[in-house]
């Protein structure tokens, strides 16, 4: 553990003092964060924290994952942080847990439907008056089938089901892969968790 760290934050729990930091976990690992210490726990190896990006929201991080920005260069930080961009996720069912696992922004919901093959993100409006509206933000689904149309010899339209050969979707984009389709899925996500 960093002592520096340490002393920097015992110095300022009760102050009030806002501090940039650098915390390498959590919902947003490796991005800068302003933040209020309130009080050290677990004997000294946590402190509970106001991060500011995200009022109303009291924080736990461990004291050996915070750094002062000036300490870390943005390479040390890539290396340090977990890249899930690189894994690859062969079911809906897995890449929702994974994602459940993250802390979203105030405004986000993510909202998992096994029956129909969907993994939705909901944005939400909030007004003044407190009540919110939930409007989908995106959306990755199956799509077995695809409609065709055709005209016939008498002239009428004929819808043609066919099977899909980019059954993966979020959006207009299509995939004929999932692996894919959850790269794709997780490069939206990512900002659904980051300012």
């Amino acid at each position: 553990m960093n002592d520096s760290i340490k002393h920097l934050i015992e110095e300022s729990i009760g102050t009030g003092e806002v501090l940039e930091i650098i915390y390498l976990g959590g919902s947003r690992p490796g991005v800068k964060r302003r933040v209020v210490f309130q009080k050290l726990e677990d004997n000294g190896d946590k402190v509970r924290v106001v991060d500011l990006n995200e009022p109303g929201v009291a924080k736990v991080f461990f004291i050996n994952k915070i750094f002062r920005p000036e300490d870390l260069t943005e390479e040390e930080i890539s290396r340090l942080v977990p890249d899930y961009s690189t894994k690859d996720f062969n079911t809906l069912q897995e890449l929702y847990d994974e994602c459940s696992q993250k802390v979203l922004l105030r405004e986000f919901e993510l909202e998992f439907v096994p029956e129909s093959q969907k993994l939705n993100i909901y944005k939400y409006r909030f007004f003044k008056n407190g009540n919110k509206r939930r409007k989908l933000h995106f959306s990755l689904y199956f799509q077995e089938f695809v409609t065709d149309y055709s005209i016939s010899e008498s002239g009428e339209l004929i819808d043609i089901q066919k099977p899909a050969q980019r059954p993966w979707a979020i959006g207009n984009k299509r995939f004929s892969r999932f692996p894919k389709a959850a790269k794709e899925f997780l490069k939206l996500f990512k900002e659904c968790i980051q300012k």
